[in-house]
């Protein structure tokens, strides 16, 4: 009997190869998935005997089939657990008569979802009856009390458990005021009994986790879903004495005022229930590029805008996947769950890029907003949350070393092995050696053509040690005129004026062994104000500075690399890399000089 390779596909476009009789010869993970254990049996094994020769006849009958064209057959398969469901077979000839495209889809995880979905459907209806955000559900048959706050397409549990261990909690914790215990327990009860609308209005610690003391209003309606008893109900935070509702005690406790995200405590604690062993879960993090010079050219409530708008691009693209949270001005957290595979993950990403890319197109022009995404995964890189965002935040860093507007995915066998020592690592020490091989390699290369051909190198370098430190310019200058040798951007240069730093004394005595280094210009305001009115009209935000010296070791120049749109605490390789080739450019430029005479 000659061999009929088949193709099969749980997930569309997805190919494995079968025998004449079904058995497997070749699948990939989500075939395996599906079948387990099973998988060195014929599939004919796990098909209800009623379809069997429906199936059998549909493969015969793609043998003759045109290109495109496919059939269609409804048959019953046993899933995992033995049971019996309903998959749509889709038949395909696939590229030459030996070969037959096999797609399944299940009908009924299908149907199951959509009757989850009709449920979900009336239960919201009957919510949108009530005023507020923060809501509650409780399941009398298994004793479970829900209470989460929602916005968008975003829940947070404030407590999901049952509600006898809820309640024991939260009077031994003292949530609720000593006056207000009997109301508090009339809630409860009413709740077990769940057979009548009722409001209660008492005060407490339950939103705040102990933090203030609020007054809350709560109601509850009973209601009967697919035979199954349920109380919903919303829970407000309210004047005691006026019963009027404070609509924003939500966003000051969980949710960012601006973008109605998370906020960064609220995000955190999401963070931490989801990313456990088992459970696939992204750590996302997102940054948005030059952010300051948005704020600087178009203003603060432009600024405003732009972030509003970032964030509900986030929050459309996650949907009900995750969540999103704001944890710096410009930056967000992002818990990403179920989202397939890699590749799958990676479209997250793409989207989340692409969308933030097509904002404000007509206020921005040609200076499109940009976004640098750094990613890492839960059983993948790590199972521990602390160490996952690091990793995120490191594959951030990369994203934009190699240019922003872009996003990493972090991967152990191009960007190395992680290491953190203890929960304190600061990501200075972690971005110590992480400037791009290829980038320094191109360094080195050109320091030692400059050491061959002279400084005539000088502009290739200096754009090149711009890109792989991440700085915005780069000068040189030498000679008793102090004029600049060379420069990057090539329209960049200081004017007489700030030339004068030369001549300062006071400032040149802070160099050590002819380095300089300022991580943030504002600490020079008082000490060194000539240089610092130098510095902020040059918008310098962080800088390192190397004094050049003649053969006989007097000062005869300077190197100024200046960060203008984020300030940098330059790590130790930065200090390296700078001093190593100011050091060759001095030598370089006294042979010169030394040529010349």
């Amino acid at each position: 009997m000659s061999e009929l390779n088949v193709y099969t596909s749980i997930y569309p476009a997805a190919k494995f190869t079968f025998s004449l009789t079904l058995t497997l010869q070749e699948a990939n993970s989500a075939m395996f998935r599906f079948l387990g254990e099973r998988q060195y049996s014929s599939l004919y094994k796990i098909v209800r005997e009623e379809d069997l020769e429906r199936l059998q006849n549909a493969v015969e009958k793609c043998k003759n089939l045109s290109s495109g064209e496919e059939i269609n057959e409804c048959i019953q398969m046993q899933n995992q657990q033995g049971e019996y469901e309903k998959y749509i077979v889709i038949l395909q000839k696939y590229q030459d008569i030996d070969y037959v495209y096999l797609e399944l889809r299940n009908v009924s995880s299908d149907e199951r979802e959509i009757k989850e979905l009709k449920r979900r459907l009336t239960i919201f209806e009957d919510y949108l009856t009530l005023n507020g955000k923060a809501y509650f559900i409780y399941f009398p048959e298994e004793d479970r009390f829900h209470l989460f706050w929602m916005d968008y397409s975003q829940m947070v549990d404030i407590c999901n458990q049952p509600l006898s261990e809820w309640r024991r909690r939260m009077k031994e914790k003292e949530y609720v005021a000593d006056k207000d215990i009997a109301v508090f327990e009339s809630f409860c009860d009413a709740l077990t009994k769940a057979n009548s609308e009722q409001s209660f209005v008492f005060s407490g610690k339950i939103l705040s986790y102990g933090d203030n003391m609020d007054g809350y209003k709560v109601q509850m309606i009973p209601r009967i879903y697919q035979d199954k008893k349920l109380v919903l109900g919303v829970w407000a935070v309210v004047n005691v004495r006026t019963n009027e509702e404070a609509g924003d005690y939500l966003e000051g406790t969980f949710v960012d005022a601006l973008t109605k995200t998370l906020n960064k405590k609220s995000i955190t604690e999401y963070a931490f229930k989801n990313v456990k062993p088992g459970n696939q879960t992204a750590v996302i993090i997102v940054d948005l590029d030059y952010f300051k010079n948005v704020n600087d050219t178009y203003g603060h409530l432009f600024g405003d805008q732009v972030i509003k708008a970032s964030s509900d691009v986030m929050k459309s693209v996650v949907g009900s996947s995750g969540m999103v949270g704001r944890i710096g001005g410009d930056e967000f957290l992002i818990i990403l769950k179920d989202y397939g595979d890699e590749p799958g993950l990676r479209s997250y990403l793409r989207s989340i890029k692409a969308n933030i890319n097509m904002l404000f197109p007509e206020r921005v022009g040609e200076n499109r907003l940009s976004c640098s995404i750094g990613a890492s995964q839960c059983g993948v890189d790590s199972n521990d949350y602390n160490e996952l965002f690091r990793i995120a935040d490191k594959a951030l860093y990369i994203a934009k070393q190699k240019g922003r507007n872009r996003f990493v995915l972090y991967d152990v066998r191009k960007h190395g092995q992680f290491h953190m020592t203890d929960e304190s690592t600061d990501m200075t020490e972690i971005r110590d050696s992480f400037y791009s091989e290829k980038d320094l390699s191109e360094l080195n290369k050109l320091l030692a053509e400059m050491v061959l051909k002279g400084s005539g190198c000088l502009p290739e370098i200096l754009e090149q040690l711009a890109h792989t430190m991440m700085i915005d310019r780069i000068l040189i200058f030498w000679g008793k005129d102090r004029k600049a040798a060379a420069h990057y951007p090539a329209e960049d240069v200081w004017d007489a004026d700030a030339r004068q730093v030369f001549e300062d004394e006071n400032y040149l005595s802070l160099f050590k062994d002819d380095l300089m280094i300022c991580t943030n210009t504002n600490y020079m305001e008082y000490s060194q104000s000539r240089v610092y009115s130098i510095l902020q009209k040059r918008k310098v935000l962080s800088y390192m500075q190397f004094l050049l010296r003649d053969g006989e070791g007097n000062l005869c120049g300077m190197v100024s690399l200046e960060a203008c749109k984020n300030r940098n605490s330059f790590p130790k390789l930065a200090v390296q890399l700078f001093g190593n080739m100011c050091r060759i450019v001095n030598a370089v430029l006294i042979r010169e000089l030394a040529l010349d005479k």
